[in-house]
């Protein structure tokens, strides 16, 4: 053949081929083109790679499955439980694969396929707040109770999801997600927590520990800041008769041990008073309650620590005074929240001596109460178990010589009593200032009191963590905890 038309020939020879092509063969199918995209994408089609590209949130990969005939809850079986495609891409986090899977037609009740697991517990284990949200809105997630979620998303520190989930429902119990923050050393999820009124002062039931004792047996240095800042008890025993500053000592945390043992600041120096004696909310005993002498500290409270600022109780009482020449604010705008703090027992320790405590029982102020080791206290309500000084193992600061522990008889657990300062534990009371004057007063739930020149009597309703709740004749009314300087 004459070269230059081998040459041409050479050339046409493919046209002519692609055209041939072109007009006697039909176009690809979709489901071909998926499958050859899946095959260069290293997927097989078949149910497990189906749910492999959904636990990698490969979008691209679960809509070319579907498009080459997949049913999208197609499941795998593992030990008797059932798992499908979107039960992978929630476990994994993948919230742009779980709407795809959704809007295909993915069931959530196809997907709960393991009653130890369910859906939202995965979300939230995840540590995806966007899904977290959307499974909480979406009609079909199945319910599942919400406090154990929120205590994963405390353990994680996902503040979001907390967030998301107090936004479902709002009275969740916040006080073991404050114990797992602190635990775990989760700064933003327990700051999170204290500012949505959880209470900084509860302890573990069964060992007893607070959040500042367990974020000081971790070396939590700016957890024990944080709760410090908010007013958590120094001064608490765990089950075994142990501090906070006595856990980071052993723990090796010489720091935050030296921290927790600074001397007694004045607001761990106040000794609040009980209500006076009245039994019904007769107004006729307000001014009787008013008028009562305020118990002075006794003398034989070491100098060292100065004197307490006793705190008078509000109870059927009228408080608030203030001169003739001042006009006050208006009735509701006279309070003021100072703290919020667990209630004192009412037994105040004066001093140790060899063989026996000086106490003062503040339901009698004034009378010295002399107790030895074994002996019950405080109306038979709590024993006197043993006297603590400074040992290598437990070191005391120098500013503290001693310590009185004594177990409360009905719930056997160990108080810690230190001169010159009150014991507390149990229900919340609260610290209130009484504008434009510089009264303060102790309240307990249930209190009731005038103010002077007002003929509306207030009642406390409620005390949180960091708010507390009075009613008037108008109705009620809150006033949040004063932000600490």
């Amino acid at each position: 053949m004459n070269p230059a038309l081998q040459h041409t020939a050479s050339r046409l020879l493919p046209l002519l081929v692609g055209g041939l092509v072109l007009v006697g063969c039909e176009p690809m199918a979709p489901d071909m083109i998926a499958l050859q995209q899946l095959n260069q994408a290293g997927y097989s089609l078949s149910v497990p790679e189906f749910h492999r590209a959904a636990s990698q949130g490969d979008l691209t990969a679960i809509d070319q499955f579907i498009i080459c005939g997949t049913q999208v809850d197609v499941p795998e079986f593992h030990d008797n439980l059932i798992f499908t495609a979107l039960r992978k891409a929630i476990r994994n986090g993948h919230e742009a694969a779980v709407t795809l899977l959704i809007e295909r037609g993915a069931q959530l009740h196809a997907a709960d396929g393991d009653p130890a697991e369910p859906l939202l517990s995965l979300a939230v284990a995840s540590g995806n707040e966007n899904l977290v949200r959307l499974l909480l809105h979406h009609p079909d997630c199945p319910l599942t109770p919400l406090p154990p979620l929120l205590l994963i998303a405390a353990r994680m520190g996902q503040v979001g999801i907390i967030e998301a989930l107090l936004e479902r429902e709002s009275d969740l119990p916040l006080d073991p997600a404050v114990l797992v923050t602190a635990d775990h050393g989760q700064l933003a999820a327990l700051d999170f927590l204290l500012q949505h009124k959880a209470n900084p002062h509860t302890s573990d039931p069964t060992t007893h520990r607070t959040p500042l004792m367990l974020a000081a047996a971790k070396g939590h240095r700016a957890l024990v800041n944080l709760l410090l800042h908010a007013q958590a008890d120094r001064f608490q025993a765990d089950s075994n008769g142990l501090l906070a500053a006595d856990l980071a000592h052993q723990a090796g945390h010489s720091e935050i041990a030296q921290l927790l043992w600074q001397p007694l600041n004045s607001r761990e120096r106040e000794l609040g008073t009980l209500p006076p004696p009245f039994d019904l909310p007769n107004p006729r005993y307000w001014e009787h309650a008013a008028q009562s002498p305020q118990p002075t500290a006794p003398a034989t409270v070491p100098p060292v620590l100065g004197q307490p600022r006793t705190l008078w109780p509000i109870h059927l009482a009228t408080v608030g005074y203030h001169a003739p020449f001042i006009t006050p604010p208006p009735p509701r705008q006279r309070f003021q929240l100072e703290t919020v703090r667990p209630r004192q027992i009412p037994l105040h320790l004066l001093l140790i001596d060899d063989y026996e405590a000086h106490f003062e029982d503040l339901e009698r102020p004034g009378d010295t109460l002399l107790v030895t080791r074994g002996i019950a206290i405080g109306k038979d309500t709590y024993l006197l178990e043993s006297f603590r000084y400074s040992t290598p193992e437990l070191p005391l600061p120098d500013w503290l010589p001693y310590l009185a522990m004594a177990r409360s008889i009905p719930t056997t657990r160990l108080h810690p009593f230190l001169p010159g300062a009150p014991s507390r534990f149990g229900p919340l009371c609260a610290v209130i200032r009484i504008l434009p004057t510089d009264e303060i007063y102790e309240v307990h739930v249930g209190d009731t009191f005038r103010l002077t020149n007002a003929t509306a009597p207030f009642k406390v309703t409620q005390i949180t963590p960091r708010s507390i709740t009075l009613s008037d004749s108008l109705g009620s009314f809150q006033i949040p905890l004063k932000p600490t300087q």
